[in-house]
């Protein structure tokens, strides 16, 4: 009996002992495979992928559990790898699950299936997915979008259920998950919900970035969201008529605010606008809603190129309906063309191409060619566009092209002109000022300027009344700066007015009254002149001085003159007066100074003349008078008025002790000019000093 009982209790032990090596041995091989899960984990979060897999697989080896083989899956889909992630989910003995984990794994089979751009066999799986786990909203979800893809909205609809539900994280929605809900909302016309996804979505992106900057908070608000993102996920219908109602209204807002142009101005701008914006979203939404799918794309992928066109082009559009009335501020014939708003828009949508085509990431020669159509397209739609024809005039100026950019001789002749084309006609007037051509200048003033324009446009006035200053129509001059008087008296733009009315004085011998209209001008007034306005009152204050023998002072005043004017005609009409100045106080090496300056400089017309009487002058300081003859006679050539040039050659004639013929010189020179004044008084009175 002792000895049975031993065996029992011996049995009894054995047991107790086989149990729990079993039991640790258990134990010990689960501490490992989750050692490993969780190293594959940490690798994968570093993005170790070899690292990762290999931890998978032995964690796989060590407890034959599924979800190692399921993260392999994942992450090589995650890392577009499809190919072995469906490798690694065929090793999945699927039939041996439960319901649930099989629609795990059909669910990642149906992502990988979109990651290889198999759609409808994507669709299968996440059908099958949701008739084994109901609440598998993320499969509900891209299984919607996937009808949508294909063209079947009402299908995407219905899987959605009823339009008062929402879409949370906490009900199964991934982030992923609302984009593609707001996407199918929108196309449906299910706005309500569509603005409540954007709540939620606003509210996770700024949630998620603390330091977010003002710009950032501003875009994720909801009502920025929703009216953003609006034009590219709205069915195709809604669309052609939402943008033909937008597009019909900024065209006639601006055809209110502009000045009136034809009708067919708006209804190109329609057709044009509702085109490119329709031609954009058909070009691009199958491109969306398959990244938004696959749950990728980066903000520089060629595919968002056009989205964000859209988007842009929305936005700026909207934008115009508040740009559009501070024209209002203006005088009506100041504004410009109702065409002229309406290219704002086309020029700011074939920019937004050139630029977004530059930030892309595209293959060099797709971008090249994208970029060369954005900068083709912004340049001509930039010539109807406020100012953008003068800009691009400028711009062909500097660079010395010709401009493309012509304007007719018919809207010269029945005053259509918009105040862009004015601004260019007065940029060209200035030019033909400054080149010497004279007649030119004066010949395009009058075909532009009238009444009406000469009030708006008061610097085309100005330039006028210069040329005529320059040409020796002195009377024309002078009724012209009374009138400019009238107009402006009162405003800025008076004390510019008596700039060249001093200058007009100088000409005719009153410098007294010239000496004191310049003094007249405001202190303030003349910090804000411009370089040449301050040249031709530093000229005024030099002849003013040389009238009352202060040479010393005269001699200051022009070299003042001549450091800070721009102009080309004004310098040479500066560097007469004081070339002349030192070659009669016979200051041979300063006129050596102004032979080097008229060297280096160019023109045509009356420039011309003034720099053929300057190396005259230096001719003749230097002892050559027969050289200072000949050059003096080439400006008697020229077909434009200058009275200086015909002056100095009379000067040399009674030099010569040839009165007479100087006296013949006089019918050339216009009449009650200082210049003749001059040498009427040295031809009749002998006096050759």
């Amino acid at each position: 009996m002792k000895k049975f009982w031993l065996l029992v209790i011996f049995l009894i032990i054995l047991v107790d002992c086989s149990f729990g090596e079993t039991s640790k041995t258990n134990l010990e091989a689960d501490n490992v495979y989750q050692l490993l899960l969780q190293k594959g984990l940490k690798a994968e979060k570093n993005g170790n992928l070899d690292d990762a897999v290999a931890s998978y697989e032995e964690a796989y080896e060590h407890s034959n559990n599924v979800l190692p083989l399921l993260n392999i899956a994942i992450l090589y889909s995650n890392n577009n790898n499809p190919d072995l992630a469906e490798k690694s989910l065929n090793r999945i003995p699927i039939d041996k699950l439960p319901d649930m984990g099989k629609a795990e794994v059909l669910y990642i089979k149906g992502k990988v299936h979109i990651a290889k751009k198999e759609f409808e066999l994507a669709a299968n799986d996440f059908l099958q997915a949701l008739g084994l786990n109901k609440n598998k909203n993320s499969a509900r979800v891209k299984l919607a979008m996937i009808n949508l893809l294909m063209g079947i909205s009402s299908r995407a609809e219905e899987l959605l259920g009823n339009k008062e539900d929402t879409f949370s994280e906490e009900n199964g929605y991934s982030f992923e998950d609302l984009r593609m809900c707001l996407a199918i909302d929108m196309h449906n016309a299910n706005f309500g919900r569509a603005y409540s996804t954007c709540e939620i979505i606003g509210k996770k992106n700024i949630d998620s970035n603390p330091h977010a900057s003002f710009f950032e908070l501003v875009t994720n608000q909801p009502f920025f969201m929703f009216v953003s993102f609006f034009p590219l996920f709205l069915g195709r219908t809604l669309s052609v008529f939402y943008f033909i109602l937008l597009f019909i209204a900024l065209g006639f807002v601006a055809s209110a605010l502009g000045k009136k142009t034809s009708f067919w101005h708006i209804l190109l701008f329609v057709i044009a606008g509702v085109g490119l914006l329709i031609f954009s979203q058909i070009y691009c939404i199958s491109d969306v809603y398959k990244a938004l799918l696959s749950g990728d794309g980066y903000i520089y992928d060629g595919i968002w190129i056009t989205p964000k066109m859209i988007i842009a082009s929305h936005l700026i559009a909207l934008a115009l309906f508040l740009i559009f009335p501070c024209f209002r501020f203006l005088k009506e014939n100041m504004r410009p063309a109702s065409y002229e708003l309406l290219g704002l828009w086309l020029f700011c949508f074939f920019f937004g191409i050139f630029v977004l085509t530059f930030q892309s990431n595209m293959e060099v020669m797709p971008r090249f060619v994208f970029i060369m159509i954005g900068l083709f397209c912004s340049l001509i739609s930039a010539l109807i566009m406020p100012f953008g024809k003068l800009m691009l005039y400028k711009f062909a100026q500097t660079v010395g092209i010709s401009f493309g950019g012509k304007i007719e001789k018919t809207d010269l002749n029945d005053g259509n002109l918009s105040f862009t084309d004015i601004k260019i006609l007065e940029t060209k007037m200035r030019k033909f000022i400054n080149d010497g051509e004279i007649s030119s200048a004066i010949s395009l003033g009058k075909k532009v300027l009238n009444s009406e324009t000469q009030k708006n446009f008061p610097s085309f006035w100005q330039a006028m009344i210069f040329a005529q200053i320059c040409s020796e129509e002195y009377d024309l001059a002078a009724r012209n700066i009374n009138e400019y008087y009238q107009v402006f008296q009162g405003t800025n733009s008076y004390e510019v007015g008596q700039v060249w009315e001093a200058l007009l004085k100088t000409e005719k011998g009153d410098f007294a009254t010239a000496y004191k209209i310049i003094n007249s001008i405001s202190a303030d007034r003349a910090k804000s002149m411009s370089a040449d306005e301050v040249a031709v009152s530093l000229l005024v204050l030099a002849r003013c001085c040389l009238n009352v023998k202060d040479n010393v002072q005269a001699h200051i005043n022009f070299n003042k003159a001549l450091n800070c004017t721009k102009s080309l005609l004004i310098k040479l009409i500066v560097l007469t007066d004081i070339a002349e100045l030192d070659c009669k106080m016979n200051a041979k090496q300063a006129m050596q100074k102004w032979k080097t300056m008229v060297d280096s400089l160019k023109g045509s017309g009356k420039c011309t003349s003034y720099i053929n009487t300057v190396n005259s002058m230096v001719a003749f300081c230097e002892g050559k008078k027969e050289e200072a003859f000949k050059i003096a006679s080439e400006c008697l050539k020229d077909k434009y008025r200058n009275g200086k040039a015909v002056g100095w050659y009379g000067h040399l004639l009674c030099l010569e002790g040839k009165p007479n013929e100087a006296e013949e010189l006089l019918s050339r020179m216009t009449a009650g000019s200082f210049t003749a004044e001059c040498l009427m008084t040295e031809v009749t009175s002998g006096n050759i000093n």
